[in-house]
């Protein structure tokens, strides 16, 4: 029996992580068993509701910069872009001084910027501030005076919000056209994600509210100028469409997108804004997870299985209870490879 025949499986599963998160938490899940996808929503009022939100919208936090990185792709495949140009070239001012990086650094966390400059474990509410404020002026000034740069730790990895960010202007300024329309011609409308943006307010019949960690309505954070890392809202059915498409091996766009870039350790490399990570059988699973003050998501596919797993949730990252979403993606997934890998 596959796992999506069995739905009663997934049901229990996510009834015993629901138990730790407060009333009108919801859950959409997609799951994508060797190329078939079933849907599954559920919503804590009281009891464990069914619910079918497979087109409702959440924060998808920081799987956007896959998407991000996606765009990047799909430049150097059909434009021919260089992804090893250095970032100083689409820019009209100066650094302080030099640096070496090249638009792979910033899209496989290697480019020695720091995420921000303040830090991450601030309260909610500080970050709120930081993040929305956090405008094109801000963004040069860091970029200008290298404020969050680390000679140390370039050509190492060292995950960064700002440098995902620093990403999408790059690439904006190199094609001359907002960030946000990059996204929709390069990803959004070529992988049939119809209810997927970086306006909330283009989604607002669909959104589902985020909670703050006592489950409160919460307003997320607005990433600003830092839009490619972390400012998109999606529902399960559309990044189950982008997953699918990474099925087809004549997409050579996504290809590249999952091409190994740099080894962390012997358990985690990344590829272009996507980790790659050991799953069930020794297989290679491509992740990635996000989080906000009002929403907490998780991806994860395999290519050999055409399987994979998204779990939307309006938890938030604030939560102490919030990795339990990606327990619950990963124990899926592991699932579904024991399943359809021999």
């Amino acid at each position: 029996m596959s796992i999506n025949q069995s739905s009663l499986n997934i049901r229990e599963m996510v009834e015993g992580y629901f138990l730790s998160f407060p009333e009108n938490t919801e859950l959409s899940l997609a799951i994508i068993d060797n190329g078939d996808v079933s849907y599954f929503g559920y919503k804590k009022n009281g009891e464990i509701l069914q619910v079918d939100n497979r087109m409702s919208s959440f924060g998808i936090g920081s799987i956007t910069k896959v998407l991000s990185a996606t765009v990047l792709a799909d430049l150097v495949i059909n434009d021919g872009l260089d992804i090893k140009s250095p970032i100083t070239k689409y820019y009209d001012f100066q650094l302080i001084r030099n640096i070496d990086d090249c638009l792979e650094n910033l899209a496989n966390h290697t480019s020695g910027f720091k995420s921000r400059d303040t830090d991450f474990e601030a309260n909610v509410n500080t970050l709120r501030e930081y993040y929305s404020s956090y405008d094109e002026g801000k963004l040069i000034d860091s970029l200008k005076t290298l404020s969050l740069y680390d000679d140390e730790v370039y050509g190492k990895y060292l995950y960064s919000n700002f440098g995902m960010g620093l990403l999408g202007y790059t690439l904006s300024k190199a094609c001359g056209v907002p960030f946000e329309e990059l996204l929709q011609n390069r990803v959004f409308d070529k992988y049939n994600m119809t209810n997927t943006s970086t306006d909330r307010d283009e989604l607002n019949n669909t959104i589902v509210n985020g909670l703050d960690k006592d489950g409160i309505e919460t307003q997320n954070w607005n990433m600003n100028s830092l839009v490619a890392a972390g400012s998109v809202y999606s529902c399960v059915e559309d990044l189950a469409n982008y997953i699918v498409a990474h099925f087809d091996n004549s997409n050579t766009v996504l290809e590249l997108l999952r091409k190994p870039t740099f080894t962390v350790d012997s358990d985690m490399k990344v590829g272009l804004g996507i980790h790659i990570v050991k799953g069930s059988k020794n297989s290679d699973v491509f992740w990635h997870n996000g989080g906000g003050s009002g929403y907490k998501s998780a991806m994860e596919f395999n290519i050999e299985a055409k399987s994979g797993v998204v779990v939307l949730s309006n938890v938030s990252f604030f939560n102490d209870n919030h990795w339990d979403i990606d327990r619950i993606c990963t124990n899926i997934m592991n699932m579904l490879i024991d399943l359809n890998i021999d």
